[in-house]
């Protein structure tokens, strides 16, 4: 992985902090409906554009953001046991 000129900090980690930055920009004004909908279609260009899978229907992170059902944890518990899958999810 290469660093950064500025620091030990990794250019990827660097490019995924503005990702995030832009996409927070760009739905900060947003309600969470509206700002999901924008990051899937987002995502659903990515895929088209890179022929990625899905993810399966009932992966539990899939569920959270198309029907934004909540979850929640216990410590330690791997929200995508059993839904591993080759490829990128949404």
């Amino acid at each position: 992985m290469k660093k950064s000129e500025k620091g030990r900090i990794p250019v990827a980690l660097r490019d995924v902090w503005s990702w995030k930055e832009a996409v927070y920009r760009e739905t900060e004004k947003m309600n969470t409906a509206e700002a999901l909908k924008k990051i899937h279609a987002d995502a659903d260009a990515v895929r088209a554009v890179y022929d990625l899978k899905e993810a399966s229907p009932t992966h539990p992170l899939r569920r959270v953001a198309e029907e934004g059902v909540e979850y929640k944890t216990r410590p330690g518990k791997n929200l995508t046991e059993g839904h591993e899958e080759s490829g990128a999810a949404s």
